[in-house]
């Protein structure tokens, strides 16, 4: 799995924005938790590297690949 700063701080930015500024509940958190976690695998296995390189075309590719497994 890609591990640096830069996905650190997404997850971490974007997880509060969820939690504190949407209210989403504790299980819809989790759910979302999970996605970006099989995002980031997925990143790393098509070797984008960081989250500010992910092109909305990758997006695509991943969510068409795997709309049957998300969880949010």
């Amino acid at each position: 799995m890609t591990d640096s700063p830069a996905w650190d701080l997404a997850y971490e930015t974007f997880m509060a924005h969820c939690g504190a500024e949407k209210g989403l509940a504790p299980a819809s958190l989790e759910a979302i938790e999970q996605d970006l976690k099989r995002l980031r695998q997925w990143v790393a296995a098509e070797g984008i590297g960081a989250p500010g390189r992910i092109k909305d075309e990758d997006l695509r590719r991943f969510l068409i690949g795997c709309s049957d497994e998300l969880i949010a």
